[in-house]
């Protein structure tokens, strides 16, 4: 989990430095998509071990993982961009 959070707010600076102005805003739906997934994902993993058995939940989080690192591998590249718009902003 920790690992995994570091790289989330990694992605969420480098959104931040693209984007000053929309900070507080890529903030909140982060935080939202938090929530969201734990409201939804736990009565969702209820069900699935119920219906399916203990297994198939790691199945299901698994494949949701995969798909995932897909979803990151699809992203643009922030880094050299996001320390340009930082000089920028700071230059203003």
């Amino acid at each position: 989990r920790g690992i995994a959070e570091a790289g989330e707010r990694g992605m969420l600076t480098d959104l931040a430095n693209q984007t000053p102005k929309l900070r507080g805003r890529a903030l909140a739906i982060q935080q939202a998509s938090v929530g969201i997934g734990i409201a939804i994902g736990a009565p969702a993993g209820g069900y699935i071990v119920e219906e399916y058995g203990v297994r198939s939940s790691f199945l299901c989080v698994s494949a949701a993982a995969i798909a995932a690192l897909g979803l990151y591998a699809l992203l643009p590249e922030t880094v050299g961009n996001s320390l340009t718009s930082v000089e920028a902003s700071t230059t203003k």
